[in-house]
């Protein structure tokens, strides 16, 4: 369930968006219980929706908010807690023109909080996750499971990795072609399930070791520990 803060950084266009929105959204309420001349507990809220958006902010930004994920998400619910307590209270007061400036503020800063919470608290294989994951430009990452699933399953592959696909599996008969083959281990990050379409492919098992017999290009020639050899893909595999 770590996987949205893993892949959710500032660098995704939906969460930067929605973070500077917040700031937004933050920033009119400030301004209006400035104007409002608010007092007591209007304050205290406030002050911590600036925490939680810098937190939020930050911890995207540095791709730190993994190791924290149960504090934020139990920081942004209350956090929505005390903005539904205090948006009906702004919105009574529809003579003050900083209060309803607040309570614009307000909402547009619950909207942006629940958004995090859907982006952040969905497992990796939701349609959440993965349509977010689709605008991920944050550089050479590792694709999650369903993503990665989804793209090997569609038809009409084309260029080099097509030809990578339908390449031939070596034959090792002896210790001489097995020396020459730079055998390797490496170590499945995700499961995978063969496609029936592919009597090429294998499946395995995350944290399954496998032998790598050749890693050349984006499918890799395999042999399990039960002596079954076939292609996997590469980004389901520690490099």
């Amino acid at each position: 369930m770590a996987g949205g803060f893993t892949t959710f950084t500032l660098t995704n266009p939906i969460v930067l968006t929605v973070s500077i929105l917040a700031v937004i959204g933050w920033f009119i309420l400030f301004v209006g219980g400035c104007v409002a001349a608010f007092h007591g507990i209007t304050w205290w809220i406030i002050i911590y929706n600036l925490f939680v958006v810098v937190l939020v902010f930050v911890g995207t930004g540095c791709s730190a908010l993994a190791n924290y994920r149960e504090m934020v998400m139990i920081l942004l619910t209350i956090s929505i807690v005390y903005l539904t307590y205090l948006i009906p209270i702004l919105l009574d007061d529809a003579s003050n023109l900083g209060a309803r400036a607040a309570a614009g503020g307000a909402i547009i800063l619950i909207i942006c909080e629940f958004i995090w919470i859907f982006l952040f608290g969905s497992d990796e294989e939701s349609w959440v996750h993965q349509t977010a994951h689709r605008y991920n430009d944050a550089g050479p990452t590792i694709s999650t499971p369903a993503v990665i699933q989804r793209q090997l399953n569609r038809t009409g592959v084309t260029g080099s990795f097509r030809k990578n696909r339908e390449r031939p599996l070596p034959q090792f008969n002896n210790e001489k072609d097995l020396s020459e083959a730079n055998i390797t281990q490496a170590t499945a990050l995700h499961s995978y399930q063969a496609s029936a379409d592919d009597p090429n492919e294998i499946s395995f098992e995350k944290n399954e070791s496998l032998e790598i017999l050749d890693r050349n290009g984006n499918w890799w020639q395999a042999r399990k520990a039960d002596g079954t050899t076939g292609i996997v893909p590469s980004n389901y595999f520690e490099s």
